[in-house]
């Protein structure tokens, strides 16, 4: 009965070859998904009739299903090595490349908090902090940088453990921590939070979000189009909204305006408003990281 049995592979090139020629089909990353939501409806109206498909997961995977030619059209990953290793397979077409933006690790409190941290070393006057479990890739990144700090040991006692950085956010809204560490993608409403440092891409690694065509594409007319629409101004605003740094600009202040650096205006309005501004540290555009 082997005749019968369909291997793995023979199993994914039956499914691949069920997707419509007007579908485009994007591999990326887990912390771009709601990013690219939006993007996606940008494309799909200046193309009409065509659908973007997002295929959320690790560079790894997409490398693994590209090798058996599957037709994946546009890649976009966190790490450049990972499209290093694709353009050496010529797997991706390499004058295609371009980078799109970089997330930033965060340490930040609720909006309405009175946490007031200039320096790493300030946390010592924090009383818990929400951190991933150790094993989890944000927890294990977090407990690295404060043993780097030479603060592991003082603050472990202070930590709450959370299973995954969602949990950590969850507990600062129940106020059952202070602080917490984060991507910026991680945060989905930014008036809920207050930025307290920018982590220096060389002590805590950042996400450096890359696309290419791939080579294994049967639209590669429309998959260069996408691109396009990812460097336009509207993909680049969307991209500042969720927090991401734009090549040579540096990241938008997201955070709402605190009562201590409130500035008043100079016409009568009845209450004065500014823009918060968190300590940040300045960081490189690129860099490698690992998957979250």
């Amino acid at each position: 009965m082997k005749q019968f049995r369909l291997s793995s592979f023979l199993i994914m090139l039956f499914v691949a070859n069920q997707v419509a020629a007007a579908d485009l089909l994007v591999n990326a990353p887990r912390g771009l998904k709601k990013v690219l939501k939006e993007i996606n409806h940008l494309y799909e109206k200046k193309n009409p009739g065509w659908n973007v498909l997002l295929d959320i997961g690790k560079s790894s995977e997409a490398l693994r299903k590209m090798e058996t030619s599957a037709p994946v059209d546009v890649l976009i990953t966190g790490e450049e090595k990972d499209l290093d290793t694709m353009q050496a397979k010529n797997l991706i077409l390499k004058e295609t490349r371009i980078h799109l933006a970089s997330d930033e690790a965060l340490l930040i409190a609720t909006a309405n908090s009175d946490v007031a941290i200039k320096q790493i070393k300030d946390l010592s006057s924090v009383k818990s902090i929400a951190v991933p479990k150790e094993t989890s890739p944000m927890g294990k990144r977090v407990r690295k940088y404060l043993k780097n700090a030479g603060l592991l040991e003082a603050l472990q006692p202070r930590f709450v453990e959370a299973k995954d950085v969602a949990a950590a956010l969850e507990m600062l809204d129940k106020d059952a921590a202070q602080v917490t560490f984060v991507y910026s993608t991680n945060i989905e409403d930014f008036a809920k939070y207050r930025v307290l440092l920018s982590l220096p891409q060389n002590d805590f690694p950042s996400y450096a979000y890359s696309a290419a065509v791939a080579s294994t594409t049967r639209n590669p007319e429309k998959a260069k189009d996408f691109l396009e629409v990812l460097k336009s101004i509207s993909a680049q605003t969307i991209f500042e909204n969720a927090g991401l740094r734009l090549p040579g600009r540096p990241r938008r202040q997201m955070q709402p305006p605190t009562q201590s650096q409130s500035q008043p205006q100079t016409q009568s309005q009845s209450q004065p408003q500014s823009q918060s501004q968190p300590q940040t540290q300045s960081q490189p555009e690129t860099g490698t990281s690992s998957n979250r």
